[in-house]
């Protein structure tokens, strides 16, 4: 059996990461639209938002947050407030929009299948994560057929919309 698999070490990857790409991100051509418009937060030290591969051994063998006959251990994970842990936490953030855009040619498949009229059904990724909720900004920008404003506040005493969204 063969595994084609893309380059582990790309930067940048086709539609469902299919192939990898080279691209000057620096150049404009290249640059997403909304690099234009939106900024990101300063980074105050980029190698410690990405995880190039990590050892059970090395993970915690010098976190002095984890017990000493845990450290180096598979039970290092289990201490939530671990140095560590903290950290992988926060680089987990990041994790649900690789899992969007892996999945995007398969959406683009199923577009291309069952069209976009008014039977078409709800696009997947809706609700599935912080970016693509059915009240954000980017669901009004791309998804506008399937954009909800959130819903107001509910005044005291009155009761609570249960009414589901497509």
């Amino acid at each position: 059996e063969t595994n084609t698999v893309t380059d582990p070490y790309s930067h940048a990857l086709t539609l469902n990461s299919l192939a990898s790409v080279a691209v000057d991100l620096s150049d404009p051509a290249t640059q997403p639209a909304e690099w234009v418009e939106e900024t990101a937060d300063p980074v105050a030290n980029a190698a410690s938002r990405a995880i190039w591969e990590l050892h059970v051994r090395d993970f915690s063998i010098g976190d002095a947050s984890v017990p000493a006959d845990e450290r180096g251990t598979y039970k290092a994970f289990t201490h939530e407030d671990s140095a560590g842990m903290t950290h992988l936490t926060e680089l987990a953030q990041f994790l649900p929009t690789a899992a969007v855009q892996a999945a995007a040619g398969d959406e683009q498949r199923r577009r291309t299948m069952f069209g976009q009229g008014a039977d078409a059904p709800r696009p997947f990724m809706i609700d599935r994560c912080h970016a693509w909720r059915s009240d954000g900004p980017v669901v009004e920008r791309y998804e506008p057929r399937w954009y909800r404003p959130a819903e107001a506040a509910p005044a005291p005493n009155s009761p609570v919309s249960t009414k589901e969204r497509p």
